[in-house]
């Protein structure tokens, strides 16, 4: 009887408002906001630190398309800590109907009538055909090409325009200034990545123009204009 009275005691002290969440805080969030987040995780206000469950929040979460992973923790006595890590746009390809920004490991995130304001390479040689925002967009070329962009430094990223991927073979770069990479059928994203980083910086370097570099020979090979 003493135990059943003091479990009383204490699951009405527990619930008590005195417990609830002072405050939410988010990490790692970039597009998402604060308020959407909590919209997405169903939390409202007043919440109990002891009764959330941070596996439900956690699951809710990570459902969602633009969120990556998701971690959920109670700091006591008053605030519940979410750090989450959002799937990032990398490129951009022509879809039937548009455009389509896609993430480093393929999904669809967003999708446009007209070309958008470039902020990502553009992948050519390839037009995505029924698929829409949540579908992911895998073959063997665009897999290695997304690899290669996550493998880049962000930089380097920066600096290149436009992939064609419409011979896997040998698929072609170009940077903004309009210089060719020639980066053969990518056997190797990591090395590709690696050669394509130390060209940028060591392009500072060269006094000529320069037409293209091919990576796909054993060793590098620059052609000037």
């Amino acid at each position: 009887m003493i135990f059943f009275l003091l479990a009383i005691v204490a699951y009405a002290i527990l619930s008590s408002p005195m417990f609830a969440i002072g405050k939410v805080v988010v990490e790692g969030n970039r597009t998402l906001t604060v308020p959407e987040i909590c919209r997405l995780a169903e939390i409202q206000a007043p919440v109990n630190i002891f009764t959330v469950d941070t596996g439900a929040i956690k699951n809710r979460l990570e459902h969602d398309l633009r969120i990556e992973k998701v971690s959920v923790r109670r700091i006591f006595p008053a605030e519940l800590l979410i750090k989450v890590q959002e799937r990032q746009p990398m490129a951009v390809i022509k879809a039937d109907y548009g455009y389509v920004d896609i993430s480093e490991n393929g999904y669809i995130l967003h999708a446009y009538n007209s070309l958008p304001n470039a902020k990502y390479p553009m992948i050519t040689g390839i037009i995505v055909n029924d698929k829409y925002i949540g579908d992911k967009l895998s073959t063997p070329a665009l897999d290695k090409v997304m690899q290669f962009f996550s493998d880049l430094s962000a930089s380097s990223l920066a600096r290149i325009s436009e992939i064609n991927i419409a011979n896997p073979a040998a698929i072609m770069a170009y940077t903004n200034d309009g210089i060719q990479i020639k980066l053969g059928n990518i056997a190797s994203p990591l090395e590709a990545a690696r050669q394509t980083n130390e060209f940028f910086h060591d392009i500072l370097k060269i006094k000529k123009p320069i037409q293209y570099v091919d990576f796909s020979c054993p060793f590098p090979v620059f052609k000037f204009k």
